[in-house]
Formats: structure tokens, sequence, C-alpha cells
């Protein structure tokens, strides 16, 4: 993740991509914004992203997810 108003980076390595790695994720961004009341997130439409665990989530998450429109839609 790239914050736009600080160009900081949050950067987390793990082996596999599930729903489980993406809350965590969640949660760092979050632990890193405490001040925040709403941090809005713009991300593709990974399939970890989109998923009934990370959904739950988001219901009493400060973070807002924003999905980029699917390649094939993008106008030129």
């Amino acid at each position: 993740m790239i914050d736009i108003m600080s160009h900081k980076f949050v950067i987390q390595e793990d082996e596999t991509v599930n729903a489980q790695v993406t809350i965590t994720l969640l949660q760092k961004i979050e632990s890193i914004y405490p001040e925040k009341s709403r941090i809005h997130l713009f991300c593709d439409n990974a399939r970890c992203y989109r998923n009934k665990p990370v959904n739950l989530f988001l219901e009493t998450s400060r973070i807002k997810m924003h999905f980029l429109p699917p390649y094939g839609l993008v106008e030129k």
C-alpha cells in the first residue's frame, strides 16, 4: 500500500494470499492510522479482497474499499 499523502509504503510479506492474510493487512493499515475515522483503500479486483470473511471484517472496519474497473473496461 502507498499512502498518497505521505508517500510512505506499508508492506507485508506472506507466503500465500488468502482471506486471513488480507484481514491481517487491513488491520495493520487501521493500526497505522488510529486518528482517521475513514480510510479509503483503492485496489484491484483480486479475489482476496472480494470474499465473505473480508466483507464481514469491512462491515465494522474504518476501511472503505474502492475497486478499480476491470482491465478490459478501462477507456483509452
